[in-house]
């Protein structure tokens, strides 16, 4: 990706530009497996490969601090003499945020808001926050030193809706003290309309002010359907659980026959080949072990209840969730098992 402003210097926010995207990738890769090569189950992760998105026109929300003069202001950042350079055209940021830039521009020199000063330590507008949805939809936050311009900003409300026709969500975000924090913790809604709807993949977020998204939903929408297929593959493994201790529960082993050693199974599943790979995440192979299942011989076991006894205080096991205790077991449980519920009617021990 060419950037006019990384090349003349006016901005190095995008630190590994000359570095072809690749590469970064790689290396990010290389850097995350050597950080987890001294965990235990190191040796049985598998890596996907990480999920990519595009160098430019990604970004979905822009931090844009403003400086310049009240008629003629500059939305990017400040640079190290605290004067402001204008980024409104960041290949980076999604085309419509671009697009919306010029407006919001206009509209602060319309209404000749004064921007802050750090080095003087005066002024009121700090930043503008500008997400955009897929759809177009935009949400401005005025981050503002005090109170002075909210009766403006919600006067000219329309004004600022003519220049900016998807707009959905308007803000002003309260920052009086000097320090190097883009925003305050107070907010004032200026539009009827609290959150910003984003689609994400598969899913619509309903984003507020103050809410915390990804900046590239390209590769979050990514890691959302990994994470939905990792969770898919482990319901199907709870119920390949299920179906093992009601297998062992029909077999008599609840009727006091010896415990032959607790099951194992695995859990994961399959990448589907038609749907992105995730970012550099990793699953293991080790073995989960149901807690309500007995190992051999293991105390507290029973003729009855091979699991142990019926532990009293009306909580459930903290490994299993079982209503009886587990071998090793110290906290107490309800009357039956819960994985076994179908199985046997609940009968105290002892």
């Amino acid at each position: 990706m060419f950037c006019d402003y990384f090349h003349q210097g006016l901005c190095r926010s995008c630190t590994h530009l000359n570095v072809a995207y690749p590469e970064q990738l790689h290396r990010r890769q290389d850097a995350v497996a050597n950080l987890l090569a001294s965990v235990p189950s190191a040796a049985h992760m598998t890596w996907l490969a990480a999920a990519a998105s595009s160098p430019e026109n990604f970004r979905t929300k822009a931090k844009m601090a403003v400086g310049g003069a009240a008629g003629a202001p500059t939305l990017g950042l400040l640079d190290a003499e605290w004067k402001g350079v204008d980024l409104s055209a960041c290949p980076i940021l999604d085309p419509q945020l671009r697009a919306a830039m010029p407006a919001l521009s206009a509209f602060v020199a319309e209404l000749k808001l004064e921007p802050y000063d750090v080095a003087a330590r005066r002024g009121e507008l700090k930043y503008l926050l500008v997400t955009v949805a897929a759809d177009g939809g935009l949400m401005v936050r005025f981050v503002l030193r005090s109170r002075r311009y909210e009766a403006l900003l919600r006067s000219r409300l329309v004004r600022l809706r003519e220049l900016l026709p998807t707009l959905v969500v308007a803000s002003v975000n309260l920052h009086p003290t000097h320090a190097a924090l883009v925003e305050g913790a107070e907010e004032v809604l200026l539009t009827e309309a609290a959150t910003l709807p984003m689609r994400v993949g598969d899913v619509t977020l309903h984003v507020g002010p103050q809410s915390f998204t990804q900046t590239n939903t390209q590769v979050a929408a990514q890691l959302y359907r990994q994470a939905a297929r990792w969770a898919a593959g482990a319901r199907v493994a709870g119920e390949r659980l299920r179906g093992r201790c009601l297998e062992r529960a029909e077999g008599g082993l609840l009727g006091g026959e010896a415990a032959q050693g607790a099951s194992s199974v695995t859990v994961g599943s399959p990448q589907p080949a038609s749907l992105p790979s995730a970012a550099p995440l990793s699953t293991s192979s080790a073995p989960l072990t149901p807690a309500c299942l007995p190992s051999p011989g293991g105390a507290g076991a029973s003729a009855r209840h091979p699991v142990g006894p019926l532990l009293r205080g009306g909580r459930l096991c903290p490994a299993c969730r079982c209503r009886r205790s587990a071998p090793g077991c110290r906290r107490g449980g309800l009357a039956r098992c819960h994985c076994l519920r179908s199985a046997f009617s609940p009968r105290p021990v002892g």
